[in-house]
């Protein structure tokens, strides 16, 4: 199969799938408050910055072992 007809395929299911999920109720939206979102996502973020940060010191260390 060729690239092309590949990523044909799969805009087509792509968009087949947004037509689709109006209609089926797939997708709920719910009303979030300002305080509820931080609430939710600082968690999340306080993560990421910490591997973040951990895989920094790791990578650092080991191009500076590689360089000596």
């Amino acid at each position: 199969m060729s690239t092309k007809r590949v990523s044909l395929g799969l805009l087509a299911m792509i968009l087949a799938a947004g037509f689709a999920a109006p209609t089926t109720d797939v997708i709920r939206f719910i009303p979030f408050t300002a305080g509820e979102f931080v609430q939710l996502f600082t968690p999340l973020f306080l993560a990421a910055l910490f591997i973040e940060r951990a895989v920094e010191v790791f990578i650092s260390g080991w191009r500076d072992f590689a360089t000596t």
